[in-house]
């Protein structure tokens, strides 16, 4: 009898919890009041459980040598099951209604306050219905990925040197022209936008217009500068001291976003699906 009881729990714990813990499948956990807390705290919050969720079970961290820092696209990266913090990023967005703007990836430094360290990073930032700023990490493993700003500021210094906006991005991708070289990409980036057009609430096409990409950016004689030429990241400590030339650093993202981006092109993107 006993035997029979203990083969019954076996049972159970094999059969049932799986079930109960992954729903999608054995790489997707799910969570319920996660899922609800997104929806409730995020416009499209449906799109940014399952996107986090996606990345951040499915996806490890490969670091990358700093010399190389090559981009994947999101494809390339669901299928190596791997990548690096931009890449984790990337794939995020991939999964996101493009009209959606209030989700933005960023590339900055991090310092740690309490070591000095700094570092290069690429991240997402969110910001919810009621104007609250979040920080999301892609590679945590677990369901804390998903930060208030406050709380990420009591332990690190984020200095961004460029930010674009998920609706941003999908404009420079439905730019045809913008493809031919890198200077007409940035040309493109800085003088046109995409503006999408509504059906019902549905996003069905886009129209060019002239808005500058974010405000971020100034466009002079067709070369970009970034409203603050250089920052210096420093430290009370003195254990970080050194100047980031903002400009050099943008021209040399936007190639690599000239790249990525053609290279989606060609390959296609991710279907979006709930």
């Amino acid at each position: 009898m006993k035997k029979k009881f203990y083969l019954l729990i076996l049972s159970f714990v094999i059969i049932v919890v799986p079930r109960f813990v992954y729903s999608d499948s054995k790489n997707k956990p799910s969570n319920q009041w996660y899922e609800k807390w997104c929806t409730e705290t995020f416009k499209y919050g449906k799109y940014v459980y399952r996107a986090y969720k996606d990345v951040t079970f499915n996806i490890r961290y490969i670091p990358e040598d700093p010399k190389v820092d090559s981009w994947q696209t999101p494809k390339d990266t669901k299928a190596l099951g791997g990548g690096d913090c931009e890449d984790g990023a990337f794939l995020f967005l991939s999964h996101l209604p493009p009209e959606l703007e209030e989700v933005e990836i960023v590339w900055g430094w991090v310092i740690n306050k309490e070591s000095g360290i700094a570092k290069a990073h690429v991240w997402c930032k969110l910001v919810d219905k009621e104007d609250k700023e979040y920080v999301l990490e892609c590679f945590t493993k677990g369901w804390n990925g998903i930060i208030p700003v406050d709380v990420v500021e009591k332990t690190e210094v984020r200095k961004s040197i460029l930010t674009i906006s998920n609706l941003e991005l999908n404009c420079l991708y439905k730019i045809e022209s913008g493809f031919e070289s890198l200077e007409a990409f940035k040309e493109s980036a800085g003088l046109h936008c995409v503006e999408l057009q509504e059906n019902d609430n549905k996003y069905v096409g886009a129209t060019y217009s002239h808005i500058n990409l974010a405000h971020r950016l100034k466009s002079i004689n067709n070369e970009f500068i970034a409203m603050e030429p250089t920052f210096k990241l420093r430290h009370s400590s003195n254990t970080v001291q050194f100047t980031v030339i903002v400009e050099k650093e943008i021209h040399k993202l936007f190639r690599k976003l000239h790249g990525l981006l053609g290279r989606i092109k060609r390959e296609g993107r991710i279907e979006i699906g709930l």
